[in-house]
């Protein structure tokens, strides 16, 4: 793997601030395969930040309930609390970049994705630092016709989360935008069946 020039300034922002409608309940403390389901992708991301691929891991979530805040605590990240009652991804992934504001790019994962492998992030930040001035997006094998995360967005760019359509218009706003092959898959859990099909029940 190529190891980023500057790990020490890249910076995870986990989104986690969803009002997660279609799982019914809150889904971040949803237990899959004995844990918390936001657990899963901060513990990949303690020990990225353990490996100096990574210096911080900031996840934005809701101020309630309470439990969550404590759970991202323990497992080594810093919340940063999302107001607005929407919870649009936009929004959070605006909110995460004000709390990373002297990194030179900021990783940006799914709290809802505890497939994630260190793999991933190896391969996202790999091809980012051959290629700093572009965003940088994970593309799975099992899911070749999805965008993917983790993506990698250098700071020079953060400007454009303030645009309509944001980091969706990359080509138009002159960002490049690559692509890091993954084996596999990395799904989101958007509903309690989502839970199932990866061989784990909600109850």
């Amino acid at each position: 793997m190529t190891r980023p020039k500057d790990a020490a300034g890249c910076c995870a922002i986990v989104l986690a601030a969803g009002r997660a409608t279609r799982f019914g309940g809150n889904k971040l403390l949803a237990p899959f395969h004995g844990a918390p389901l936001l657990s899963h992708p901060l513990r990949v991301l303690d020990q990225a930040r353990h490996e100096g691929l990574i210096t911080r891991t900031i996840a934005v979530i809701r101020p309630q309930p309470l439990a969550v805040a404590e759970l991202v605590r323990t497992m080594g990240a810093e919340p940063a609390f999302q107001s607005d009652p929407r919870g649009s991804q936009g929004s959070s992934l605006r909110v995460g970049l004000a709390a990373a504001l002297g990194c030179s790019s900021a990783m940006v994962v799914l709290g809802d994705q505890p497939l994630l492998r260190i793999e991933a992030i190896q391969a996202v930040l790999g091809t980012a630092a051959l290629h700093p001035d572009a965003l940088i997006r994970a593309r799975y094998t099992e899911a070749a016709t999805t965008p993917g995360h983790p993506v990698v967005i250098p700071s020079a760019w953060w400007h454009l989360s303030e645009m309509e359509g944001g980091f969706r218009e990359v080509g138009g706003a002159g960002l490049q935008e690559l692509e890091a092959l993954i084996p596999g898959n990395n799904p989101d859990v958007d509903t309690p069946d989502d839970l199932r099909a990866l061989g784990n029940s909600p109850d």
